[in-house]
């Protein structure tokens, strides 16, 4: 007697996804990636933006280290001068006696995103640091600022993310 070979329950078919599966898998990952890249990029550019915050506060810190020995606070000018955008400038310890911060004495170590500049009052009893970028390129800064009796906080910010 001749038997045949049954199936197990559930397999119809031969193993293996069809067409329709696959297409409906690969439009899934598009939504999901659709979803993700942009998420990806904002937190890229606020990883960046927050670079500033660490360095208003470290120009403080100098700040008040400046007064302790000559009894005034200092200025210093906007630097760099141009605008950074999404490339870093660098701002090193390389840049020697002629980074206008020298004098101050604060450095930070390779390039940065953003800018920074120092007021006085005209006693040079006060002071107003701020750091300042322009990440994605849109024109809106995000600004920080710190004075001798308040730490750095934000004060403006880019809307884009």
């Amino acid at each position: 007697m001749l038997m045949r070979r049954r199936r197990a329950p559930g397999r119809d078919r031969p193993g293996g996804f069809t067409l329709v599966e696959l297409m409906i898998v690969v439009a899934i990952m598009g939504c999901l990636a659709a979803i993700a890249i942009p998420n990806f990029q904002a937190l890229m550019l606020r990883a960046k933006r927050s670079e500033i915050m660490p360095h208003v506060t470290g120009i403080k810190l100098a700040e008040h280290a400046y007064q302790a020995e000559w009894d005034v606070f200092t200025g210093c000018y906007l630097t760099p001068e141009d605008i950074p955008g999404r490339e870093p400038q660098p701002m090193g310890v390389g840049a020697g006696d002629q980074h206008p911060f020298a004098y101050l004495g604060w450095f930070f170590e390779g390039a940065g995103y953003g800018q920074y500049q120092v007021e006085t009052d005209a006693d040079h009893f006060e002071f107003t640091a701020r750091g300042q970028s322009d990440i994605d390129g849109d024109g809106i800064y995000a600004v920080w600022e710190a004075t001798e009796k308040l730490q750095a906080q934000m004060i403006t910010m880019n809307n884009t993310y």
